[in-house]
């Protein structure tokens, strides 16, 4: 079962494509917004929005792209894999 993002911890690990990414809330936030870590190098924030009173979605800080599910978003924080054609 996933958790919608209202009843996500402030800290909890997921895996995406085999690779533990960690999650934060910042302290000083009741927000549904987390910075992500690989291995302790941050990536980026994820947030989660639902409009409309619709699906949640997952946004990134550096794209204008909703996500519907969150190990996309951190994928696209991740950026393209090493190898991989553009």
């Amino acid at each position: 079962m996933t958790l919608s993002p209202e009843h996500r911890p402030d800290l909890f690990t997921v895996t995406v494509d085999g690779v533990p990414a960690q999650l934060v809330r910042p302290a000083d936030t009741n927000e549904l917004s987390w910075y992500a870590y690989d291995d302790g190098a941050p990536l980026g924030a994820v947030y989660a929005a639902r409009e409309d009173g619709g699906a949640w979605t997952w946004r990134v800080q550096i794209a204008a792209v909703a996500f519907a599910d969150l190990d996309d978003a951190v994928r696209a924080l991740r950026g393209p894999r090493k190898g991989s054609n553009p």
